[in-house]
């Protein structure tokens, strides 16, 4: 998947060459064919996290991440994602103002 227009180049670089060592490494076969058509109509494909919450605590999680990047990166990586979730979440944004003060 391609990353954000706010992805900070050096990580996601990083991150793809991390990914391609480990699959050297281990010896990690690619899983079949690639996939075609609707990627989201594909049940039986693993899934990607669905949202920021989902991916931050898979992040936190992965081995992958503290074998290649430390557990010092991972952490604060891990930390500043809940902090921006947090954030984020003690907003009420324009939509909500609008549908549940205006609208209703």
């Amino acid at each position: 998947r391609m990353p954000g227009a706010d992805v900070n180049p050096y990580l996601a670089y990083s991150a793809i060459l991390a990914a391609g060592l480990c699959g050297i490494d281990e010896k990690i076969e690619p899983a079949g064919e690639p996939a075609t058509g609707n990627a989201y109509a594909l049940a039986s494909q693993p899934r990607l996290p669905a949202s920021l919450d989902e991916a931050t605590e898979a992040f936190a999680q992965s081995k992958i991440v503290k074998r290649f990047f430390g557990d010092a990166v991972q952490k604060h990586y891990a930390n500043f994602g809940k902090q921006s979730i947090a954030a984020a979440a003690s907003r009420v944004t324009d939509y909500e103002r609008q549908m549940l003060l205006l609208d209703i």
